[in-house]
């Protein structure tokens, strides 16, 4: 019994060390990722607030925080000035989620739920589906059941506003509650289906992170090879794209391949 449980404390050791070892790797991937691509949104001099929010937008949809959530705020600004409060209302959230990992994700939720409440939102479906997405993105982290009716809800309306991304973005999110909540075939399914559709649309964004999911996926399922392969591709699409943000998931996916492949062989090996 000794020796087995010295067997674990050491495998476990040594998946530690190698996870500190892969997050000091990371650390300087991301900050020779930040010194090729620009720091800021100096380019973009536009003082008209819907270019402005047209462009934070479109960083968003890149999943590049970093770059949307200052035009975010200077387009908010501009909104609050000129009174527009759809606008502006518009803006603050896309704000908010830009900098959603400073924040609690409970009480981010909350506010976008009481502002779905209002007659301004519910009467605008535009800024309704914008809202939804937002409370859906959000509640995926905290409440998986809020996260599914969020989802469902806005890939409806989506649906009903022909906003194909949307639509195609809520069924990947459902995917990713599905696998979330143990249903892995309608997992695969829904979020297979939603890269399929970003490919074909030019969602970049979307694809990226639907890689990453399927990475995730395969993972789990300790299909190691072909996780290594979906990561590896996702940070290649990434690569390519220079307003894109950085791929979290992929870079960590696959500096856990090796530890996780490690571990899976020596479970193999070693009754536990």
């Amino acid at each position: 019994m000794f020796g087995e449980g010295h067997q674990r404390f050491r495998a476990s050791v040594l998946a530690t060390m190698l996870c500190v070892a892969a997050g000091i790797a990371g650390v300087w991937v991301i900050l020779r990722w930040r010194q090729k691509r620009p720091s800021s949104n100096q380019n973009f001099t536009s003082n008209d607030p819907k270019a402005i929010l047209a462009e934070a937008n479109r960083f968003a949809f890149l999943s590049n925080s970093f770059r949307a959530a200052p035009l975010y705020a200077k387009a908010e600004q501009i909104f609050r000035e000129r009174g527009d409060k759809r606008d502006e209302l518009y803006a603050k959230i896309g704000l908010m989620r830009a900098k959603a990992e400073t924040m609690s994700f409970v009480k981010l939720s909350d506010f976008i739920g009481s502002q779905l409440a209002k007659p301004m939102v519910q009467n605008d479906p535009e800024l309704k589906l914008w809202c939804l997405t937002a409370k859906g993105m959000t509640d995926i982290e905290v409440n998986f059941p809020a996260a599914k009716k969020d989802w469902q809800e806005a890939e409806v309306l989506a649906r009903e506003l022909k906003e194909k991304p949307w639509e195609a973005r809520a069924r990947g999110e459902l995917g990713l509650i599905a696998f979330l909540q143990g249903d892995s075939l309608k997992a695969g399914r829904l979020v297979g289906g939603a890269l399929l559709s970003a490919i074909k649309s030019g969602d970049v964004g979307a694809e990226i992170r639907y890689l990453e999911l399927l990475g995730n996926g395969f993972e789990v399922r300790r299909r190691y090879e072909e996780a290594l392969m979906v990561f590896n591709h996702a940070i290649s699409v990434a690569n390519s794209c220079k307003d894109c943000g950085f791929p979290y998931m992929a870079y960590e996916g696959r500096s856990l391949f090796g530890v996780l492949r490690r571990r899976a062989s020596e479970s193999s090996r070693e009754p536990w």
